[in-house]
């Protein structure tokens, strides 16, 4: 079981991950020689409070993603009655554990993450779909996470 530590950030609980074209577009792309985009590096915040893990939307344009759907999300900002809706993609994600990406899903459905802000730590957030596979903790006092998967 891979386990990742490090020191609480203003941004939190931040690990290094790939974004990636989900496989069976990159075999799609592949037999009809188009090229494959690569992963995209990110820094990903992990929080608990997300139920869905999101992503800013420049990574998609680089992996040259188009949304499969819109899903109604909720925010601090939103209500039940007007949920923001949120495009969603199927990408592949992964963690890096030492430099070695640890894969959680070929084809994981995550959404545009709108509002990051220029210079923050992280660019992606892991949310409880990704979670409820792992083992987290948080200790504030000693200002330092652990994460297994």
């Amino acid at each position: 079981m891979p386990l990742l530590f490090g020191p609480i950030t203003r941004s939190g609980a931040v690990v290094d991950a790939l974004i990636g074209v989900f496989r069976a577009r990159s075999g799609l792309l592949s037999r009809h020689g188009f090229p494959v985009p690569s992963p995209v590096r990110v820094r990903a915040m992990i929080d608990p409070g997300a139920s869905m893990s999101g992503v800013a939307p420049d990574v998609f344009r680089q992996l040259e993603l188009t949304p499969i759907a819109q899903v109604p999300i909720l925010t601090p900002s939103t209500t039940a009655a007007f949920p923001h809706l949120a495009d969603e993609y199927l990408v592949s994600f992964s963690v890096l554990v030492q430099g070695t990406p640890h894969t959680f899903s070929d084809a994981l459905p995550v959404i545009v993450a709108d509002g990051w802000n220029e210079g923050e730590d992280a660019n992606a957030l892991i949310g409880r779909d990704i979670l409820e596979r792992c083992l987290f903790s948080y200790c504030g006092p000693d200002a330092r996470f652990y994460f297994a998967f």
